[in-house]
């Protein structure tokens, strides 16, 4: 679940936790990046890059961390969450 509170950031709902995520975007730079604490003072999360394309459209460019030592199927299964997070963000706009 993801929610605005009135300060301009998200409050997600992922897994049974709940955390705070802000939205950080630089038009200049053509950069949206999407940070929460990951430990205690250490913002980390979600960079994304849109480019234009030579004969239009956009390309999404999405780094995400991932912690070291996990399993192909489960680094899958944070990215498809994170995308999935992403949409509701996007379409709740």
């Amino acid at each position: 679940m993801v929610d605005a509170d009135d300060q301009g950031r998200w409050q997600v709902t992922k897994g049974g936790k709940s955390f705070l995520l802000d939205v950080v975007v630089c038009a200049p730079a053509q950069t949206v990046d999407y940070l929460r604490e990951v430990a205690p003072g250490i913002r980390s999360g979600a960079f994304i890059r849109v480019l234009p394309r030579v004969r239009g459209g956009s390309v999404i460019v999405m780094t995400l961390p991932i912690v070291p030592g996990v399993s192909a199927e489960e680094t899958a299964n944070v990215l498809d969450g994170e995308l999935r997070a992403l949409i509701t963000i996007c379409v709740s706009r």
